[in-house]
């Protein structure tokens, strides 16, 4: 009686948790509330005039993207406008920031992602992986992370969880009176091998292709292969972790029964294979084969070449690849937009400096600089979105360790990793999002499950920083 009491009473908070969580996102007027009060603290501040119309942007931004009072996209527009209004930049010289080579290159990789999606190829890798490896529930929720986290590398993490979620919902489907630890564990694994496999190419997320732009302007050139060298690993050995840790925490049953579709390769999946598998190779191998020989290929070129051949190759008359079927979020593309002309107007108007200055208190220590840069923007991005964070925390961060003469390498790899690695709440970053809407992970059981790991990745990243590539 004592156990069905307490069980009643953990159900209870649970359920109490998700409603306070889900009711204070949708609160309208809470938010109005909290922008106009926070407008009005930056105002009273006795702070330079161009930082505290900066910080009255970037705040605003910030809350109306937590809170989606307005679409993203145009919330992503708004620097745009403001900038210019309060005199902290020109339009023409930051309307730019919406045509970056980083935004061509981004579209690209949704373009490949949509093909990929069209003709089955995610499904079929999927299932092979899933077949090939068996029944165990360990092996099996193994299989999920390396395919996700495979699928991540090459599309958007968001696309990457959509697309395996019902697969693994399809696999709890398939199966009878397995526990809800596992079902937790299962959709868990999906979404965090998403942001973890996202981080090993450069066109896996956002935040990559922020750091390359920010790289490129510290003169430090960091193309699809050097990318690929210093984070493929890392994000192997975190995803050894992830499977360790959820398999060790969870409550797994011995053998669960799967029922497989067999599935063939159509013409138009087989050419899609060999126009991505191009691409990749060409990003792989240019600097150091093509550009040997005189050969000069550009990481964004590839991508649209690419892109542009899945519209131009037909199949029976037909283009292997539709405009209708192009899934471009131009939502997110202003969005990043948005992000990176919040970057600029805040390193324009001297915000990051002053930044920077507010935290001389630190030791000037670089061990001590990473643990803490990597625990702030691991636990920033669980309240925004991992494009906006990297976008406008990555010109501080460049500053703070140039100022303390660190290299700032180290503090942009550990702004383009640390952002993706949102594990504890539903609005961190999309995976979780769309595994919290499945209702079978609570949002107190995602905060069970991810707290540890925010704790993991900055060990795991600062250990890998220092003694692995000795930064």
């Amino acid at each position: 009686m004592r156990v069905k009491t307490i069980l009643l009473h953990k159900s209870t908070i649970n359920d109490f948790l998700t409603k306070l969580h889900i009711s204070f996102v949708e609160n309208k007027d809470l938010w109005i509330f909290i922008i106009v009060c926070s407008i009005i603290a930056l105002v009273s501040l006795q702070i330079q005039l161009s930082i505290k119309l900066s910080l009255i942007i970037l705040t605003l931004c910030i809350l109306l993207w937590m809170s989606e009072l307005i679409p993203i996209g145009i919330t992503g527009l708004i620097p745009l406008i403001l900038a210019p209004i309060f005199g902290l930049a020109k339009f023409e010289d930051i309307v730019g920031n919406y045509s970056s080579r980083i935004i061509f290159l981004l579209i690209s990789g949704f373009i490949l992602a949509s093909s990929i999606t069209k003709w089955g190829i995610d499904k079929k890798i999927s299932y092979f992986i899933i077949r090939l490896l068996g029944r165990n529930p360990k092996v099996v929720i193994l299989s999920l992370i390396i395919t996700t986290a495979l699928l991540s590398m090459i599309m958007p993490n968001t696309t990457a969880a959509a697309l395996m979620i019902p697969v693994g919902l399809g696999i709890l489907n398939s199966t009878r009176g397995e526990s809800k630890e596992y079902k937790i564990s299962l959709l868990l694994s999906i979404a965090y091998a998403a942001s973890i496999g996202g981080i090993a190419l450069l066109i896996g997320t956002p935040p990559n292709l922020i750091a390359t732009d920010y790289l490129s302007k510290e003169n430090i050139n960091m193309s699809f292969f050097t990318w690929s060298k210093i984070m493929l690993p890392f994000s192997i050995i975190f995803i050894i972790i992830l499977w360790l840790y959820i398999t060790f925490k969870s409550k797994l049953p011995k053998n669960i029964t799967l029922n497989y579709t067999r599935t063939k390769l159509k013409d138009g999946a087989k050419i899609t294979i060999i126009v991505v598998l191009s691409a990749v190779i060409l990003w792989f191998t240019k600097s150091f084969v093509f550009e040997k020989i005189g050969l000069f290929l550009d990481d964004v070129f590839i991508g649209l070449a690419a892109s542009i051949l899945l519209f131009v190759i037909r199949i029976k008359g037909e283009p292997l690849l539709k405009w209708e079927d192009a899934n471009i979020p131009w939502d997110i593309i202003l969005m990043f937009g948005g992000g990176l002309t919040l970057g600029s107007i805040l390193l324009s108007s001297g915000t990051a400096q002053w930044t920077v200055s507010a935290l001389n208190f630190l030791p000037k220590n670089e061990f001590i600089f990473l643990i803490v840069t990597s625990m702030f923007i691991v636990f920033a991005t669980e309240l925004l979105s991992n494009t906006v964070l990297a976008a406008t925390i990555m010109p501080v961060i460049i500053e703070l360790y140039k100022t303390n003469g660190f290299s700032p390498l180290a503090g942009i790899l550990t702004v383009a990793v640390c952002s993706t690695m949102a594990f504890m709440f539903p609005i961190g970053t999309p995976p979780n999002a769309i595994v919290f809407k499945s209702r079978i992970v609570s949002f107190k059981k995602m905060i069970e499950y991810g707290f540890v790991l925010n704790l993991l990745v900055v060990v795991l990243w600062v250990v890998y920083l220092k003694f692995f590539l000795k930064l």
